[in-house]
């Protein structure tokens, strides 16, 4: 399945159902994977459920829970059937509020069907298969008092043991770039289990997998969807964060070319299963991921207008020169895309601007998935021609808040503490730390590459 803005008539694949890397899940006990004579004679493969499942769900309105659940077998069902049924039991805990988890499983199929429900009847429902070597993935609902469905999503978690329940880092986080929504995971035996949910209207949801090596906290040989994109990240050195990029080449709906990018983050959740308040003081490759989804989304939006109208006949996007659009996004807020086209102009594709200008009025400009503020100032951008803009793809970039003699911009973040995001003196080194020059400057990377440790960059500037 591929993620397809439903605006951009590019289809984008991102964070999506990924090349699972086989191991054996120490938890999936295979010797109970055992074959039972069933009524007729046959031989039915039973598939046992974890001990305890610990994941995410990942919701297309922007939000993310928390999973917990536990299987018994049913002793009374067993003795009428030959493949076992289980009650699962549990809770999920969404918006720091807990609903309490029951359902069943069974072992002839693997299917679980969970309900959970809070005080006040808003219910979460789930459904997925259980697969010893790939973990839970399926989908969830969640539903007002009445029944009515006011989001939906995916599930994805691992099996556990019971009693190492709280020994499972659990990540709750965001992606942004190309498309955006809510992005989760959980670590377990040296894997990566995580889910997302597209909140850009396109109603795109899946879940995905990838390795992780706890000696360097590096996750690693993700791939996305039919198109593989690569992606990539880690896990902060006080494991309180994870962050990392994706970047790649996906086929469009016409078999073109298309280089899409962005970025993914999430904060580990309390003993509560509830996500800290994300703020200036958080951890710096957090910070980092999330400026830099914010600033990906202003440039998102400002495509999404351009496709709605190209020609520049509305009050939202007024052209220059050739095809050097100016596009109103927000309330005081522009993006100036100057293109330099080699050979034929495709503008349809976005392809062939080489640099961007963000101009942020007073009331700043607000990203809906990181949920940071840009304040008022310029930020400017330059990347490779035969790319879209996007902030994968940027090889400079600097900020300036237009009024003051050092240039910054202010940034806000979701608990209303602020840092200014500043460029120094000299140039930008992201080996030792240092920051300087009017921009900073990133070496390029090949496509599939990891990104330089921006970061590293964002801590040293942010004050």
């Amino acid at each position: 399945m591929k993620l397809v803005h439903s605006k951009f008539g590019i289809y984008v694949a991102i964070l999506m159902s990924l090349t699972l890397v086989a191991c054996e899940n120490p938890t999936a006990n295979t010797e109970d994977d055992e074959s039972n004579e069933g009524p007729n004679g046959d031989q039915t493969t039973l598939i046992t459920p974890p001990e305890t499942l610990v994941g995410t769900v990942a919701l297309n309105n922007g939000t993310s829970a928390v999973v917990e659940l536990t299987f018994t077998e049913d002793d009374a069902a067993a003795q009428v059937t030959a493949s076992a049924t289980y009650n699962a039991g549990g809770l999920v805990r969404y918006e720091s509020i807990t609903f309490s988890a029951t359902g069943s499983y069974d072992s002839a199929t693997g299917e679980a069907s969970i309900t959970a429900t809070a005080d006040g009847g808003s219910s979460i429902a789930i459904t997925g298969t259980w697969d010893p070597d790939t973990g839970f993935s399926g989908t969830a609902s969640l539903r007002n008092p009445e029944g009515v469905e006011i989001a939906a999503g995916s599930i994805n978690g691992a099996g556990v043991g019971t009693g190492s329940e709280s020994s499972i880092p659990v990540f709750i986080g965001t992606y942004g770039g190309t498309v955006y929504g809510s992005w989760n995971g959980v670590i377990s035996d040296g894997r990566f289990y995580g889910t997302y949910a597209a909140s850009d209207g396109s109603n795109d949801q899946g879940s995905f997998s990838a390795t992780y090596d706890s000696t360097t906290d590096a996750i690693a040989s993700g791939a996305a969807g039919p198109d593989d994109i690569p992606f990539g990240g880690n896990v902060s050195s006080d494991e309180a964060s994870i962050s990392g990029w994706y970047a790649g080449i996906a086929t469009d709906d016409v078999g073109g070319d298309v280089s899409i990018s962005g970025t993914w983050s999430g904060v580990k959740v309390d003993d509560n299963y509830d996500t800290p308040d994300f703020g200036v003081s958080s951890d710096g490759e957090l910070v980092a991921n999330r400026l830099f989804q914010a600033i990906g989304s202003a440039v998102r939006v400002a495509l999404d207008t351009l496709e709605d109208d190209p020609e520049g006949t509305g009050e939202n996007v007024a052209y220059s020169e050739g095809f050097d659009p100016t596009i109103t996004i927000d309330t005081g807020t522009t993006v100036l895309l100057d293109a330099q086209f080699d050979g034929d102009p495709s503008p349809e594709t976005f392809q062939g601007y080489t640099s961007l200008t963000i101009e942020i009025g007073s009331a700043g400009y607000t990203d809906p998935v990181s949920g940071l503020t840009l304040g008022e100032g310029t930020i400017t951008a330059s990347f490779e021609v035969n790319t879209a803009p996007d902030i994968r793809s940027f090889s400079g970039f600097s900020v300036d808040n237009n009024t003051n003699d050092i240039p910054y911009i202010v940034i806000t973040f979701p608990d209303d503490s602020t840092g200014n995001l500043a460029i120094g003196d000299g140039t930008i080194d992201a080996t030792n730390e240092t920051v300087g020059g009017e921009t900073w400057q990133f070496p390029d990377a090949g496509v599939g590459d990891p990104p330089n440790d921006v970061r590293d960059i964002v801590e040293a500037a942010l004050f």
